[in-house]
């Protein structure tokens, strides 16, 4: 589920930055970075339980401190050349950096298992794409809140039917 909102979210927010006035100027490339640094945190979220139920905690915690790592040594870099959408992406980083580390360790842990499930790992950026083109499409020609609405709902509806449909074919 997380897939296909943060895809919303990194298409609608310039609609949303509008909707919510002038206050909020110049915050969609720091709510779009967020939003991909959250796709990042959250495949390896999925492998940490797997290092703790095997037995492997020194591992997690080792994700753990390249995340915070990268993070603390590209934020002021970031920062200088960026100011505020720099914490973002030295955030990003983090989360990309353990991220790799991650699937890489999951793969060794599980020695085919990925390959078996190709449909259902497949499904949710597959289900995140077409929410995310659909939102584009539907929310481009308005702004403000109508597009954000527009967007939302058509995304929204695209991504249950591919859902519907990779079901239909897949078995999910």
């Amino acid at each position: 589920l997380l897939f296909p909102i943060y895809a919303l979210v990194i298409v609608l927010a310039p609609q949303l930055e509008q909707a919510l006035g002038a206050n909020w100027a110049g915050t969609a490339p720091i709510m779009q970075i967020m939003a991909i640094a959250g796709v990042t945190a959250v495949i390896g979220e999925i492998v940490v339980p797997l290092l703790m139920g095997r037995g492997r905690a020194d591992q997690a915690f080792v994700l753990e401190i390249v995340q915070t790592g990268v993070l603390l040594v590209v934020l002021l870099p970031c920062l200088k050349l960026l100011a505020v959408p720099g914490a973002a992406l030295a955030w990003l980083l983090g989360n990309a950096a353990s991220m790799v580390l991650a699937v890489v360790w999951a793969h060794r842990l599980l020695p085919g298992a990925l390959a078996s499930s190709q449909g259902r790992l497949l499904a949710a950026p597959l289900i995140a794409v077409v929410m995310a083109a659909v939102a584009s499409v539907a929310s481009g020609p308005l702004s403000g809140i109508a597009g954000l609405v527009a967007g939302g709902v058509a995304g929204t509806l695209a991504g249950l039917a591919a859902l519907w449909a990779l079901d239909r074919t897949l078995n999910l």
